[in-house]
């Protein structure tokens, strides 16, 4: 088995994150997790309330925040969260950095 990596980087950046999720244990759309996706090595992502307080972090490409704040196992309130995430993907010209901003909407 060997990484994939991405042979064209016109076909590359092929990593989206959703704009809403609805962690309420319900066991559909509980986590907030991208898009498939292929040739990324790893992800710097970093989730923001409205006031700018960093409410999740990490460096998995899966993510898989379950809506809870870092450090304090709370559940996040309904709301608009924003992100910057840089994706570091594979390619034949090396390692490439893209970087995402958005938001992602919390419905419980």
């Amino acid at each position: 088995m060997s990484d994939t990596i991405c042979i064209d980087s016109d076909t590359c950046g092929n990593y989206k994150l959703p704009n809403f999720f609805t962690p309420n244990s319900d066991t559909y759309n509980d986590y907030f997790v991208p898009f498939p996706f292929t040739s990324v090595e790893k992800i710097d992502l970093e989730i923001y309330n409205r006031w700018g307080t960093l409410v999740f972090k990490t460096e998995d490409p899966q993510v898989k925040w379950d809506g809870k704040i870092l450090g304090t196992n709370q559940p996040a309130a309904d709301g608009v969260y924003y992100y910057v995430c840089d994706v570091f993907e594979l390619s034949l010209n090396g390692r490439i950095k893209k970087t995402l901003k958005g938001s992602v909407t919390i419905v419980r």
